[in-house]
């Protein structure tokens, strides 16, 4: 059965990082990824970059 994940990303991108590896996402699953509008230029570059 496919996962759907929803992840906030801004303020520890590596631990959601590692839980996404961890975890392993199969061909079906989808990453829903929410990125703060308010968060500045460098939380926001190393979010995309994730």
């Amino acid at each position: 059965m496919p996962k759907l994940y929803v992840i906030p990303l801004g303020f520890q991108v590596d631990y959601v990082v590692r839980f996404l590896v961890r975890v392993g996402i199969g061909g079906g699953d989808a990453v829903l990824a929410l990125i703060p509008e308010q968060s500045g230029e460098d939380e926001r570059a190393r979010s995309e970059k994730a």
